[in-house]
């Protein structure tokens, strides 16, 4: 079993929600604003990436640390599961960003090789 399968099993067994079960805040925008809209993420993706990370990392080790019961490491992994859903979330909308703003290959079947 790979990871990404691995991790969406713990979630359904904690009860947690994984990106698929987040809503589209994009739903009733316009094209133009939806693309305006992963424009924005885009922008400020590295910084999301790099905050979500270090707190993922500083939660984990605040439940190495500090985890007084099972309980506790539990909710401390359940913190974790939620960064890992937002960075999943927001490095889609940055790919989807990306395929806005690629060149659209232009095929012409007359044109000679």
């Amino acid at each position: 079993m790979d990871n990404k399968k691995l991790a969406e099993l713990n979630r359904k067994q904690f009860g947690l929600i994984s990106v698929e079960d987040l809503d589209d805040p994009m739903e009733d925008l316009s094209e133009n604003e939806k693309k305006q809209y992963v424009a924005n993420i885009a922008s400020i993706y590295d910084i999301l990436e790099k905050e979500i990370k270090l707190a993922i990392a500083k939660q984990g080790n605040f439940i190495v640390r500090f985890a007084e019961n099972w309980e506790q490491t539990l909710l401390g992994r359940g913190g974790i599961s939620f960064g890992d859903v937002l960075l999943e979330r927001f490095k889609n909308l940055k790919s989807q960003h990306v395929e806005n703003i690629r060149p659209k290959e232009k095929f012409d079947k007359h044109d000679v090789i």
